[in-house]
C-alpha cells in the first residue's frame, strides 16, 4: 500500500510542479518525494484509502493498454476521450478493488512490477522511446508509430505481469490472509507432496 501511495502521490506531484513551471528541478524532485512519503503512509495506514489507489492504479494501466489498442484502428481527436478511458476504467477497477481486496491487490502489484520492468528495459535500450509513445497516446497527439523492437521491449510489460502472478497467487500467497496478519501453517514454505 505504501508504494502505491508513494508512486501516484509523487508522480502525480511531480507532472503538476513540472508543468507549472515553480521551481528548478532539483525542488520539483524534492517536493514530489515528500508529498510521495506524507501520501504512502497516509495510504498505508488507511487501508480503505490503499485499496482504492491500487484498484486505480490497475484501472489506469488498463487504461493504458485500451488506448494503444484503440490507436491502431482510431486516433481520438480529443484529449477527453484518453481522459474519459483513464478515470473511468480507474474509477471502476478502484471500486472492484474495495469489493475483491485480495485478487486485484495481486493483480495491480503484478501489473504494476510489470510496467516498472518494461520501463527500466526500454530506458536501458531505447531512452524511453516506447514511454514517450504511450505519453503522446494519452495526450492525444500524432507521432510515428514506434518500431518492431520497442513492441517487442512493451511485450515485457504482460510477460512480467504473468510471472507476477503465477509467483503470488502459487507461491507466496498460499496459507496467509491478510486479517489474520499471520501465516495459518507452523512452517509456510514447507510443502508437502499429496
Amino acid at each position: 500500500m505504501f508504494q502505491t501511495g508513494f508512486m501516484i502521490g509523487s508522480v502525480v506531484l511531480y507532472i503538476v510542479c513540472q508543468e507549472e513551471d515553480l521551481l528548478s528541478p532539483e525542488g520539483n524532485v524534492g517536493v514530489a518525494i515528500g508529498a510521495g512519503v506524507m501520501f504512502g503512509l497516509i495510504a498505508m495506514l488507511v487501508i480503505y484509502l490503499g485499496l482504492f489507489l491500487t484498484g486505480l492504479l490497475l484501472g489506469v494501466m488498463l487504461g493504458i493498454a485500451a488506448l494503444l489498442i484503440i490507436e491502431i484502428f482510431y486516433h481520438p481527436s480529443t484529449t477527453w476521450v484518453s481522459v474519459g478511458i483513464l478515470m473511468g476504467m480507474g474509477v471502476l477497477f478502484a471500486l472492484l478493488a474495495l469489493k475483491f481486496s485480495k485478487g486485484c491487490t495481486i493483480i495491480s502489484t503484478s501489473a504494476f512490477g510489470g510496467a516498472l520492468v518494461a520501463t527500466a528495459i526500454d530506458y536501458f535500450v531505447e531512452k524511453l522511446d516506447m514511454l514517450m509513445y504511450i505519453w503522446e497516446r494519452i495526450k492525444t497527439v500524432r507521432s510515428d508509430t514506434p518500431c518492431w523492437f520497442s513492441w517487442l521491449i512493451l511485450s515485457m510489460w504482460p510477460c512480467m505481469l504473468f510471472i507476477g502472478l503465477f509467483v503470488q497467487w502459487k507461491i507466496t500467497s498460499k496459507d496467509y490472509h491478510h486479517d489474520d496478519g499471520r501465516w495459518t501453517t507452523a512452517f509456510p514454505f514447507r510443502r508437502t507432496a499429496i
